[in-house]
């Protein structure tokens, strides 16, 4: 339908999707760009190539005035704030989402069957959840938190409840907010792999090894977090807004009941970035303009839009009276929202069959969203590839085991033994150098004071 009512008649246009694997995206991603493939439109984002494809010259260019021509109707309805997260040394690559949520705010759920069984108070701080996860893993059969292969959403949710947050979105630079809205010094952005807080995360992680809370072979564990939850293996999930869900259908399989808690509700959270998801047209391509006016049209008709995200609707999904939607008879071969992700907009219908609670939650963290002034940087990386590469490497050679606490009684050793590594090549300064050197001049170049 896509091609036949909208596409084909409007803009005399056919529009082919091809999908990459998740087991290798990260391989054939760039092959595609590189290999002279026919392509016309490339999704991209702030942690898929974005700032390395462009930088290779694999995105064409978009000035404001050629999107004016090609794109009028986006031009006009883009969010401006989009513009300045997609820029790249002021140069824009990509067409973002219009469209930012709530997945930057990390949420606990636990077994609300499980809690009252052994008289644990409401989650309300990390402390109450860490004595509910010691309790399971002492007292009950369930595994208190199912770790995969790391714990990074323990990572996310520590950080919160520190008020740490990054610089720019897919790095490990950070500072500390304190709910203040105003851009940080430069002497005050951190490398969090080698703070004190990392420090203490990671010594707190080998007390949660050390308490069962998760298995001893977690880091071999590739069942996902939410499914581990819903089975009713796992007593907990930290995951973001759209957790809910999860515990839908953990009510519905009859295994035992849910209950999600906030415990940072006086820490304020930025939205996640409408860089997140985005569209690029290939500098290769052999219709630029026509594919900007495909993009520009399901962008911003709501029908055609509606049907790339949700698919064919009394098919893939049911709109009732009030506009809200349902599952359709044929949903599994078209789940809404699955890929369509740089095309979100905020008019998407939204479910029908929405928890009391998670509509709850919504309400309750809406004055607690804030904006700061350096929402729009990003990180070219490009000129420190190489070292943030090394970086990355020695990183990632500690960095699950550390989440895991495998490392047990020796943690403080080994932590001291990994900077000393990090220390030994010099990469971390060059990396942190050309951090801070964009990082001041996108503040410049705003007026941005600190």
């Amino acid at each position: 339908e896509v091609n036949t009512k909208y596409l084909q008649p409007k803009l005399n246009s056919t529009l082919k999707v091809n999908f990459l694997s998740w087991a290798d995206w990260t391989t054939k991603y760039p092959l595609v760009l590189a290999g002279g493939d026919p392509v016309d439109l490339m999704f991209t984002s702030s942690w898929a190539f974005y700032p390395q494809e462009s930088s290779k010259g694999a995105f064409r260019e978009l000035t404001m005035d050629w999107i004016e021509q090609w794109m009028p109707q986006t031009f006009v309805s883009q969010v401006p704030a989009s513009w300045d997260q997609i820029s790249l040394d002021g140069k824009i690559f990509a067409v973002p989402r219009n469209a930012a949520g709530l997945e930057y705010k990390n949420l606990v759920m636990v077994r609300g069957d499980l809690r009252e069984k052994y008289g644990l108070p409401e989650i309300s701080s990390w402390d109450t959840f860490k004595q509910y996860l010691y309790t399971i893993a002492e007292k009950d059969t369930t595994e208190a938190y199912a770790a995969a292969g790391a714990a990074n959403e323990m990572f996310y949710l520590w950080k919160a409840n520190k008020m740490a947050m990054e610089v720019a979105n897919g790095f490990d630079f950070q500072f500390i907010h304190n709910n203040s809205n105003a851009a940080p010094k430069p002497e005050d952005i951190y490398y969090w792999p080698t703070s004190d807080m990392y420090k203490e995360f990671a010594l707190e992680m080998a007390d949660f090894a050390k308490h069962n809370v998760w298995s001893k072979n977690a880091i071999n564990n590739s069942v996902a977090l939410q499914d581990s939850f819903v089975q009713g293996t796992s007593a907990s999930l930290i995951w973001n807004g759209n957790m809910f869900k999860y515990g839908k259908m953990l009510e519905d399989s009859g295994i035992g009941t849910y209950e999600a808690y906030d415990v940072t509700p006086n820490v304020n959270f930025t939205r996640s970035p409408y860089s997140g998801d985005a569209m690029a047209i290939a500098s290769n391509s052999k219709n630029p303009e026509r594919a900007a006016l495909v993009l520009d049209y399901i962008k911003n008709e709501p029908a055609l839009n509606l049907l790339m995200i949700g698919g064919i609707e009394g098919k893939h999904y049911t709109l009732n009276e009030a506009g809200l939607r349902a599952v359709g008879p044929e949903a599994e071969n078209y789940n809404f929202d699955a890929y369509g992700w740089a095309f979100r907009t905020e008019t998407i219908p939204k479910a029908s069959d929405l928890d009391p609670r998670e509509v709850a939650f919504t309400e309750s963290v809406q004055d607690n969203i804030f904006a700061t002034p350096i929402d729009g940087f990003t990180f070219n990386a490009v000129p420190v590839q190489t070292e943030l590469s090394l970086l990355n490497s020695l990183v990632g050679e500690y960095n699950s085991a550390f989440q895991l606490g495998l490392f047990g009684d020796d943690t403080e050793a080994t932590i001291e033994e990994f900077r000393s590594k990090i220390n030994e090549t010099g990469v971390l300064e060059v990396v942190q150098a050309e951090l801070l050197k964009q990082y001041e001049a996108y503040c410049v170049k705003k007026g941005i004071t600190y």
